[in-house]
């Protein structure tokens, strides 16, 4: 009976997502020229691996960058994740914890997790 119930609400959505008109990345950077975190936080989603043929890790991260210090939290979550992968800047614990710590004050339990695990890898380590 579950089932039956989740089909049709898949194929629903399914259909709207297939008939949506794609946003223009022109219009997402103007938008985050204005200082609008989300449309900074899609422009830097929309430079990343399965979203472009030719991804940029370098703009990748300079939009989600941006989007975190406009107060995105998932932004400073993706930032924190290109420190760790060194994708797009240099790998560097240290602002990888910071922007960690950014998602976790913005109340991204994700960002708080991944702090607190960091923190004790770091400490264990002996650095701080």
């Amino acid at each position: 009976m579950r089932l039956l119930f989740s089909l049709p609400v898949f194929l629903y959505f399914l259909i709207r997502i297939s008939f949506a008109e794609p946003v223009d990345a022109e219009v997402w950077e103007k938008q985050c020229d204005r200082n609008d975190a989300d449309a900074c936080f899609n422009l830097g989603l929309s430079y990343g691996p399965g979203n472009t043929p030719e991804v940029n890790h370098f703009k990748e991260f300079h939009y989600l960058e941006k989007s975190c210090i406009g107060g995105h939290a998932l932004g400073c979550w993706y930032t924190a994740e290109a420190y760790r992968k060194g994708e797009g800047v240099r790998q560097d614990d240290h602002r990888q914890l910071e922007f960690y710590g950014l998602a976790c004050d913005l109340e991204l339990q994700l960002g708080c997790d991944a702090y607190a695990q960091l923190k004790q890898e770091l400490n264990g380590a002996g650095v701080r």
